[in-house]
């Protein structure tokens, strides 16, 4: 390259200094490489051999040996750098195309992409396989919509509500529902099978999609949300169910379902009575197959229990269930409620703090 014989003209015109941290963890991990192993060399012609090498992202020089390394994209993840390796002398090159995709961004000193809406990957290339994934590569304190892709082969493609919280807890939200409107979530099974959305506070995942993510030690959580905004102070109450080792089958047992154990309890700042407790809502159903309005498979020979209980759900024969967690709420002042209504074991959805701040139940798994 014609540049290359004036003394600081490659890095003044193609690239800029910057700090470099980690560099052992850099170069056993394939980050920084070695051009030349068998020769030491001066800085600039380590950064002209990086201008001439499109794979190159930058030129680190070792000081006291004078061993050229440069950088280039990998899977390492180390998010911060804290305090600099003064030995080397780091060239950040200018001219070159973020090997990052989907808008992702590469830090050539850190070695990697930093991955944004939900993309993960080396280079932000793909859907992760699960939200938990999410925390492998740098996400922390937020929610947001994306797909899943949970065999990793496109077959599945899955719209879910992802939560990381902190930098340790992820869910994946199954369902929810807010009990505002008759006929919600009355679906067909096709609807149930792939998922549907109406908006945040109405949706459900999909029952190929909570198979595919569900297995050995994984939670799946039923929480349902007392919410107070009237107040000066906003209040708030989650009373939940815990399903640990929660797995589901496919279509061709219908979705059967199992867990090992199960456990309840309750949290927030509402004041809701020691005494009300969500109580165990899928334990009378497990190992029935999945019902809806146009797949009767509720083993009652003379009645549909999706039609009488308006909701797709796993029916015993009888179609009695103390749990209807996809159901409207009753109107408040019109007892009794209807069988269709949204119905909790354990809460007494008439009951007035319990009908006036209701805000919505909802089901997700815990990242184990």
């Amino acid at each position: 390259m014609c540049h290359a014989t004036a003394s600081g003209s490659v890095t003044d015109r193609l690239f800029s200094r910057a700090a470099l941290c980690d560099v052992t963890k850099k170069i056993s991990t394939g980050c920084m490489v070695t051009p030349r192993p068998d020769r030491t060399m001066s800085s600039v012609h380590c950064v002209s051999l990086c201008a001439q090498d499109d794979q190159c992202l930058g030129a680190s020089l070792n000081l006291s040996s004078a061993v050229c390394f440069h950088h280039r994209t990998c899977a390492y993840t180390q998010r911060t750098c804290t305090v600099p390796d003064h030995e080397f002398r780091f060239y950040l090159k200018l001219s070159w195309t973020s090997p990052c995709d989907h808008q992702g961004k590469f830090t050539a000193s850190e070695g990697r992409c930093e991955c944004v809406g939900g993309w993960v990957g080396a280079r932000c290339e793909r859907w992760p396989f699960s939200c938990d994934e999410l925390l492998t590569h740098g996400y922390s304190n937020t929610s947001l919509w994306l797909t899943l892709d949970p065999y990793g082969d496109g077959s599945l493609l899955t719209q879910a509500l992802c939560q990381v919280r902190g930098q340790s807890d992820v869910i994946t939200y199954v369902f929810r529902n807010s009990g505002s409107a008759t006929n919600l979530h009355n679906r067909s099974l096709t609807d149930y099978v792939t998922g549907y959305k109406m908006d945040v506070h109405d949706f459900w995942l999909g029952l190929d999609a909570i198979s595919a993510l569900s297995g050995s030690g994984r939670k799946l959580c039923l929480q349902v949300v007392l919410d107070d905004v009237t107040g000066k102070q906003h209040q708030q109450q989650w009373l939940y169910s815990l399903y640990d080792d929660f797995r589901m089958s496919g279509p061709s047992s219908g979705y059967t379902y199992a867990f090992r154990s199960f456990s309840s309890g309750m949290s927030g700042t509402l004041g809701v009575t020691p005494s009300m407790n969500l109580l165990d809502c899928l334990g009378h159903t497990a190992g029935i197959p999945f019902s809806t309005w146009d797949r009767d498979n509720d083993g009652n020979a003379t009645a549909n229990c999706a039609k009488e209980q308006g909701v797709g759900w796993w029916f015993p024969p009888s179609c009695h269930l103390p749990c209807n967690p996809l159901g409207p709420l009753a109107p408040r002042h019109n007892p009794p409620h209807p069988p269709t209504a949204l119905a909790l074991p354990g809460l007494d959805m008439a009951d007035k703090m319990v009908a006036r701040y209701f805000r919505r139940v909802e089901a997700y798994f815990v990242s184990s």
